[in-house]
């Protein structure tokens, strides 16, 4: 799943938000036998609980919240070593804020190519053609930035959906605000634009790295209820 790092290192954490559509957590744990689990009973419409609930069992130094298509639907795929890399990069600055960039798969952006006929099937059909499961990196070459890191990779994106600090700098930011009750997740720009603009934190933006969406039906089908994934990692 990620390389160049122990699976000892690192711990996921997948909070059930009151999906209707239960996981398999059998086929989960024989890929992440350290996975934890956990279910909210009082989901709200919000993510936002979640991902404070996330953040307060998270046991790691550095917690990652993978924001958007990963953490809400379980619909993005993490490049090899986003987690070596962004472990590697929380060892460069006290203060870290450390973001990836994200892409779509396909040769242009999704809201367009569905317009032209892209679907599950061909979609299944370029992942089965390009290799990914053999390597990783392979999604790269059947993907393109997108809208908001149209950028690339040395621009600061617009969002980033996989977001890195320390503990405690999650703390002193207070978390996600849970004034926002929408059903929505835009409200991760508030936080992260509130990280960067803290004069302590030091942004580094991974090169090489980031997460690529399936199409926005597949999200829809396969989970169409939110669902958070945390990654903390140990020291």
């Amino acid at each position: 799943m990620q390389r160049n790092i122990d699976p000892g290192v690192y711990e996921i954490i997948l909070i059930d938000n009151g999906s209707t559509h239960n996981c398999n957590e059998d086929e989960l744990r024989r890929l992440l036998p350290g996975l934890v689990v956990h279910r909210l009973q009082n989901a709200t419409v919000s993510p936002v609980p979640a991902i404070n609930f996330g953040l307060t069992v998270a046991r790691g130094d550095l917690v990652g919240v993978c924001i958007d298509g990963a953490c809400i639907d379980g619909a993005r795929m993490a490049s090899p070593v986003l987690l070596s890399k962004a472990l590697a990069a929380s060892r460069l600055r006290d203060r870290p804020v450390i973001g990836t960039v994200a892409l779509h798969l396909g040769p242009e952006l999704q809201r367009e190519r569905v317009k032209h006929g892209y679907n599950l099937a061909v979609e299944d059909e370029l992942l089965a053609g390009s290799g990914w499961e053999a390597d990783g990196y392979r999604l790269f070459t059947i993907s393109v930035f997108a809208g908001s890191s149209g950028g690339g990779w040395f621009e600061l994106p617009a969002e980033s959906s996989a977001f890195f600090l320390r503990a405690e700098h999650w703390r002193a930011l207070g978390g996600w605000d849970e004034e926002f009750r929408d059903a929505g997740w835009r409200f991760r720009e508030a936080r992260r634009l509130g990280a960067c603009a803290d004069p302590t934190g030091e942004l580094i933006m991974l090169a090489r790295r980031g997460d690529v969406p399936p199409s926005p039906r597949r999200c829809r089908d396969q989970q169409p209820e939110p669902a958070l994934r945390a990654v903390s990692r140990r020291v």
